[in-house]
């Protein structure tokens, strides 16, 4: 019952900041431009995604929470040249991962690429490691309200491509709602049935940024998603992220 205390404290603290905003939108699993950090900001991170169907006898399993979930936990610093170097941990799989990435523009683009090296356990006291490469872009500029964003990757350990669309819709200054789909591309024999898709609202408050959805794949970014979803369930899924 522990994640589950971390939701109305979460939800305490977006209605008790004020001022100024996050100075990022983000996703849920796509990495985007990270054009509203500077040199020497510090990001840290919790990803949870709920085991449990949502809708499935919501008040016997608090919708979704009381069966487990899946956590990742990360941590960015942003160097000069607009560069960043990353590392994760995320729970299932025991992966153990560090990454380093550069956001620019280009022709009132947003512009992201990111290489990574990860560890995974694939049976006990055995493990396999690999890399992932992943590249993003978006307009500069709102089209609208709206900001489209387009990525996909690469993972070496499976030999698999893959693919993400997301966009995120300001409401106001502090809230937007966003959308992202991750339709299977790679080998049939390798992918699940169903393509992973997640939405929800984004808070941004001093410091911090909260992002509340549903979804139904309980992996983490694009190399968690990319193969798909066991199931179309709807899943309860949320992130914090924070500047120190």
């Amino acid at each position: 019952m522990k994640t589950v205390s971390l939701l109305p404290a979460a939800a305490l603290l977006c209605v008790a900041a004020a001022g100024a905003v996050y100075p990022e939108n983000g996703m849920m699993d796509i990495e985007t431009p990270l054009p509203g950090l500077e040199e020497g900001d510090i990001e840290i991170s919790v990803d949870h995604r709920f085991l449990g169907d949502a809708f499935e006898d919501p008040f016997e399993n608090f919708f979704g929470a009381d069966i487990g979930a899946n956590v990742r936990l990360g941590a960015r610093i942003v160097l000069p040249s607009q560069l960043d170097l990353g590392v994760s941990y995320t729970r299932y799989g025991s992966i153990w991962g560090a990454s380093a990435g550069w956001s620019g523009t280009a022709a009132g683009l947003g512009m992201r690429a990111r290489a990574g090296f990860y560890s995974q356990e694939v049976a006990v006291d055995e493990r396999e490691s690999g890399g992932m490469l992943e590249g993003s872009v978006e307009p500069v500029e709102r089209l609208w309200r709206l900001q489209p964003v387009v990525s996909g990757g690469y993972d070496t350990r499976t030999e698999m491509p893959g693919l993400a669309l997301g966009a995120d819709l300001l409401l106001s200054d502090s809230y937007s709602l966003w959308g992202e789909f991750m339709p299977v591309v790679g080998d049939e024999e390798e992918t699940a049935d169903n393509s992973a898709f997640a939405f929800g609202v984004t808070v941004r408050t001093w410091g911090h940024q909260f992002m509340f959805g549903l979804g139904n794949s309980t992996g983490m970014g694009l190399r968690g998603t990319m193969a798909g979803a066991a199931d179309s369930d709807l899943r309860l899924n949320f992130r914090i992220r924070r500047l120190i």
